[in-house]
């Protein structure tokens, strides 16, 4: 018995010491409180990762769901869970309208604020910004490349693809 639970205190005390420790944190997006979760390197500016959940969870969720926060410390990244409102991203698609999604302005401007507020701090290399996300956070990740290119370097989605409806929309500025 004291042998499973000093392997347990070990392992636990090894997971933390493994992984950065994250912060969570809020701001203001036009009165909506958004919050989100980052873990920032020792050594900045840094490249940055801006990864965005599916519908119905949280950053939380992805972030203990994935492997990011141990890549981005082994790597030296900086990682940042944003927290849907709701927890969902605003949908362009004129055939689904939904209670509780958010406008989808607000969505690009709560994102956008966490990139200027990162790189302005100089946590953050602005010419390494990266946006992805898993279903509708990657319908959210495209979004930000249609509507803000000139703040990512590349973004990915994944199980989902940019919408017909998206793309006719879709004019990146880079």
């Amino acid at each position: 018995m004291n042998r499973l639970l000093l392997l347990s205190g070990l392992i636990v005390l090894t997971m933390t010491c493994w992984v950065a420790p994250a912060v969570s944190d809020s701001i203001d997006i036009d009165g909506v409180t958004r919050s989100f979760i980052a873990q920032i390197p020792d050594s900045k500016p840094a490249p940055l990762v801006i990864v965005l959940h599916g519908n119905a969870e949280s950053g939380a969720d992805i972030a203990n769901q994935t492997s990011w926060r141990a890549i981005a410390k082994r790597d030296g990244f900086g990682v940042i869970f944003a927290d849907g409102y709701n927890r969902a991203w605003a949908d362009r698609n004129p055939k689904r309208v939904e209670r509780g999604r958010p406008d989808i302005t607000r969505d690009i401007a709560f994102i956008v604020r966490l990139v200027e507020n990162f790189t302005t701090d100089g946590t953050a290399d602005p010419k390494r910004i990266y946006v992805t996300g898993v279903s509708k956070g990657g319908a959210m990740a495209m979004e930000m490349i249609c509507e803000r290119a000139d703040l990512f370097s590349a973004a990915a989605s994944i199980i989902i693809n940019l919408t017909d409806e998206s793309a006719g929309g879709c004019h990146p500025s880079t």
